[in-house]
């Protein structure tokens, strides 16, 4: 989606100017001319980089000139740090710049000399490269000659380098030798550096990256071609200005309150912190370029207990009421609380499965139940609506009245006897496994649409509590959905008026991800599997690598690159079978589990980070032949379905309407 054309940094710059007025000081004469030969490199870059297709020569020129513009901009840096720059803050941001640029320098340097040699006898500085990063996965390139290089990967790395994060430190490099402004110069690096961070880890798998990959295939290649089939793009509305202008206010007031949040986590003082909430809003509001820079800032220096602190802004009671005030009502909203049902899914079970070449394979093992005597106690019934932090919650949502506890044991006694109930049954649900990088929100969170859909379609949503991440990591969640499956397979029937016939699974982001993970451990262990998928722009592989559709994350607000990063690692625990473990990243799945799979719908945005991995799923389920569908919204980002809510934004209904009709679709679908 275009922003409005108006450089709000720059407006600021202007104000901010009028009103704090800079002296200025001569250039500096060595580093200036360093940085003049800097800016006459740039120049050949881009004239190379605006070519669509490259010869061979011309790919090697490129990566010539990149890697001598950052022996250049290391050399610069290293001057300013020993000559100019006295606080330690900004040095130790200077030096991380070097560290990056380094690294990224060898790479370049690994990739021409692939380029130069057969390596058949490879030079001494190849060997030389390979060694120094012989111990770092992320850093090491595979490819043994020129024939492995994937030159997709390497055009649109080099784009992206050269036309935002080195052009952005040209920029500021130029800022800092006029105006000597130590602290602007500390703020931007922390943007940029952490955009230089995720650069270097990704170098490597661009160049390595498999080149049948549908991502590298032209976009006229058959598998795009079927791909296209059975998608809908769609624009939210038809005013290209207004929804543009829309989705600026939204993303607005995000970075302000990022931006703010920068701010207060400065201040322990809790006057103090409410004081600077109440002034930081006026001032970020008329100086939105200033809020731009500050939430990047923020957002690209995160450590996960911020995150998980911002994330869950929308979980405060007084910000989680005023949503409420906005959202529709359901005249049911019940939370109950359950135990295990089977033996729970430990890490140490999925490394042994994956040592024994078994984990992504149908295998039909026995389950093991527990706690019998818990669940097939009457008296159970009025223990699940028992508030309890121990147990695994639910959330259940129902438009229509659901019989409960007065009715629990005829509804026990008649199921033994075979006899007719007098009450309605519902025989469809919805489970629901919310999103949140698997570190935050929660059921209450989603309910701006998952009460429309309980509403509109008029059976019950099961809303699933799973663990979070990182006092809970992988594979807790999933196993919690694995239990809350059981339990409504085997137990739900004797608590309420339902009994589920057809089940579909909906998730949005890291909920995307836990159903299809459910689905495959249905599958895998040959039990009941949902007649459905309705996946919301879906986290399907946690493998920080190379795909074009994560340099969105590069600016993105809702799902930034660094915030991508700390949910991985918190939730991902890092054990041997990381890489391939498909219950953690579903995209891996097995042909043999995947040709089981039901019918998929899905719903992302272009600009997602996230949309490569909807498009590898669909690929893999139309070569399996399974019934799948997506909707593309246009220049929409990540987590739109929580877009329409009090002070939203309101052309966001739209998604929750499409969701329900691929709900509808799903339900009315004969078994696959």
């Amino acid at each position: 989606m275009e922003l409005l054309p108006v450089d709000f940094e720059q407006l600021d710059q202007e104000i901010l100017a009028a009103l704090f007025p800079i002296q200025q000081q001569p250039l500096l004469c060595e580093e200036d001319n360093l940085l003049g030969h800097v800016d006459l490199l740039f120049e050949q870059i881009m004239t190379v980089d605006n070519h669509q297709q490259l010869t061979i020569d011309e790919f090697k020129l490129n990566c010539t000139l990149i890697r001598n513009t950052l022996q250049d901009l290391i050399q610069l840096m290293k001057n300013l740090i020993h000559k100019y720059i006295k606080s330690i803050c900004t040095i130790n941001r200077i030096q991380y710049a070097v560290n990056y640029l380094i690294i990224l320098k060898d790479l370049y340097e690994t990739v021409l000399e692939l380029f130069a040699n057969s390596l058949e006898q490879p030079s001494p500085r190849f060997q030389e490269l390979l060694t120094k990063y012989s111990n770092n996965e992320e850093f090491r390139i595979k490819a043994k000659n020129i024939q492995d290089i994937n030159f997709f990967g390497l055009q649109h790395m080099n784009h992206v380098f050269t036309q935002d994060t080195l052009k952005q430190i040209i920029r500021i490099s130029h800022h800092y030798l006029t105006n000597h402004d130590s602290q602007a110069l500390e703020q931007k690096l922390i943007v940029y550096n952490s955009h230089l961070n995720i650069l270097v880890r990704i170098f490597a798998s661009a160049i390595d990256m498999n080149k049948q990959d549908i991502i590298c295939l032209n976009k006229n290649h058959l598998f795009w071609r079927q791909i296209k089939a059975i998608s809908t793009y769609t624009k939210l509305s038809q005013n290209s200005e207004q929804i543009s202008q829309s989705y600026y206010n939204f993303m607005k007031s995000i970075r302000i309150g990022h931006a703010i949040f920068l701010k207060k986590s400065k201040v322990k003082n809790s006057l103090m912190r409410d004081i600077i909430f109440i002034s930081s809003s006026v001032w970020y509001f008329v100086l939105d370029g200033r809020a731009k820079l500050r939430a990047m800032e923020h957002m690209c220096d995160m450590q996960v207990e911020s995150a998980m602190s911002v994330m869950g802004m929308v979980e405060k009671p007084g910000i989680k009421h005023l949503i409420e005030f906005g959202i529709t009502s359901i005249n049911n909203n019940i939370k109950i609380y359950i135990d295990p049902v089977v033996s729970p899914l430990t890490l140490k079970y999925m490394n042994k499965q994956f040592q024994k070449g078994i984990l992504n394979k149908i295998t039909n093992e026995p389950l093991e139940y527990v706690n019998k005597s818990i669940h097939y106690d009457i008296k159970q019934h009025k223990s699940i609506m028992t508030k309890d932090k121990t147990k695994l919650r639910i959330r259940i949502l129902s438009s229509k009245s659901l019989v409960k506890t007065n009715s629990f044991q005829q509804s026990f006694f008649s199921q033994i006897q075979h006899e007719a109930l007098n009450y309605d049954t519902f025989e469809t649900i919805i489970i629901h496994f919310h999103g949140g990088g698997f570190i935050s929100m929660s059921s209450s969170s989603h309910q701006n649409y998952t009460r429309e859909w309980a509403n509109q379609l008029g059976i019950p949503i099961f809303s699933v509590d799973y663990s979070l991440a990182p006092k809970y990591r992988y594979p807790q969640a999933v196993d919690d959905c694995w239990q809350a499956y059981h339990w409504i397979l085997n137990h739900l029937q004797y608590h309420f008026n339902i009994k589920p016939k057809k089940i579909i699974l909906a998730g949005d982001s890291a909920g995307g991800n836990l159903c299809c993970a459910l689905t495959g451990l249905a599958i895998k262990f040959g039990i009941k599997v949902p007649d459905g998928l309705l996946l919301s722009y879906p986290v399907l592989d946690l493998k920080m690598k190379y795909s074009p559709s994560h340099m969105h994350g590069l600016e993105d607000f809702l799902l930034n690159h660094t915030l991508m990063d700390i949910c991985i690692d918190a939730y991902t625990n890092h054990p041997a079978s990381y890489e391939f473990d498909p219950f953690r990243s579903p995209n891996h799945f097995s042909d043999e589990i995947i040709s089981k799979f039901p019918p998929v719908r899905i719903l992302v945005g272009s600009k997602d980070p996230l949309i490569d991995h909807s498009h590898r799923l669909a690929h893999t389920l139309i070569k399996n032949k399974r019934n799948v569908k997506i909707i593309v919204y246009e220049g929409m980002s990540h987590g739109f379905l929580s877009f329409y809510m009090l002070g939203g934004m309101k052309e966001s209904s739209k998604c929750i309407e499409d969701s329900i009709i691929f709900l509808k679709e799903l339900i009315s679908q004969k078994k696959y």
